[in-house]
């Protein structure tokens, strides 16, 4: 297939939109209408936004679509409640949906894992990382200049590995935020989500769906900011039950946001999931106490019984002991 959006095959609707539902389809059609390709959506739990979502996909927009959720449970009940569609023609619409990046479908159901995936031993990415790390070096005092921290790192390197790849792993890390933040998200991608983004393009995406959208102020944002661009400017839908806390986030990120989602569209209010049965009534209530001795030294022991047990499962591990009792 080409990266020419195509449309769906006619879809009937088998379940019942709660009036919630009915307001936010009102909103939505009145704004794709007048051309709109954002729409913004809050929803509390329980309010049904997965259902909004398939709805906006098979009876609005009507074309192939792309949801991305924060993980894999999520992303396996988008594909299960498009069972309440069906085709006229009495095609199962569940064949036609995807969870698999390597098969896209008319709907199809990955995580931001899967298409924002940073790459990993890119030489250009160790190089930038270890200068990084030499500026660090040089600004803590621990080296006088970069030749001074190049020594520094070759004997860690030689001494202690282990420690040596955990620190240039998170200097890596910088370094792909770095690269990320200057325009360059594509140098820092796996080559699987690459394969990915391109296989969409080629299905013809015209609709993403971002799923607990509030996850995109950091670098799943900044990788699908240049993705709606690869996949020719589809319609975004931008769901969430907790807009996104923007204090102390870079000016860049809370920016790209505000401007790939543009401002709420609609809100659902609780109130009204909770008249109408979907969501049960109820109020937050938090009472500080002291701790118990016994509650003292659970707090106390937690940490270090939790290293334990990592350090236990880690040097036993897939045939170890607890493989076999």
């Amino acid at each position: 297939m080409n990266n020419q959006t195509t449309a769906l095959p006619p879809l009937t609707f088998l379940g019942q939109l709660r009036p919630s539902q009915k307001d936010v389809m009102a909103i939505a059609e009145k704004k794709l209408k007048e051309g709109a390709k954002k729409l913004h959506i809050v929803a509390p739990p329980g309010s049904g936004k997965t259902v909004t979502g398939l709805y906006l996909w098979a009876m609005c927009i009507k074309t192939p679509a792309l949801v991305l959720a924060p993980n894999s449970a999520i992303q396996v009940q988008w594909a299960a409640r498009t069972d309440l569609f069906k085709m006229t023609d009495g095609r199962v619409v569940r064949d036609m949906v995807s969870t698999d990046p390597q098969s896209p479908g008319l709907l199809t159901s990955l995580t931001y894992q899967s298409v924002t995936l940073p790459g990993r031993g890119n030489a250009d990415l160790d190089e930038t990382a270890i200068e990084l790390w030499r500026q660090k070096l040089i600004e803590k005092g621990q080296a006088k200049d970069p030749d001074e921290a190049e020594v520094w790192l070759d004997d860690l390197r030689r001494h202690n590995q282990d420690y040596y790849e955990q620190r240039l792993s998170s200097y890596r890390k910088t370094a792909r935020d770095q690269a990320a933040m200057e325009v360059r998200r594509w140098k820092t991608l796996h080559g699987s989500a690459l394969a990915t983004l391109e296989r969409l393009k080629n299905v013809g995406i015209g609709l993403i769906i971002l799923d607990e959208c509030h996850h995109l102020l950091g670098h799943w944002g900044r990788v699908l900011a240049d993705a709606h661009e690869m996949l020719g400017h589809p319609v975004i839908v931008g769901l969430t039950a907790t807009p996104p806390d923007k204090e102390g986030k870079p000016e860049a990120d809370v920016k790209r946001y505000e401007e790939y989602f543009g401002p709420v569209d609609f809100e659902v209010p609780v109130p009204a999931v909770v008249k109408d049965g979907f969501l049960a009534p109820y109020q937050d209530l938090a009472y500080f106490v002291r701790p118990r001795a016994d509650e003292m030294t659970f707090v106390a022991n937690a940490d270090k019984q939790l290293h334990e047990l990592v350090e236990e499962l880690c040097t036993e591990g897939i045939g170890g002991r607890g493989a076999r009792s």
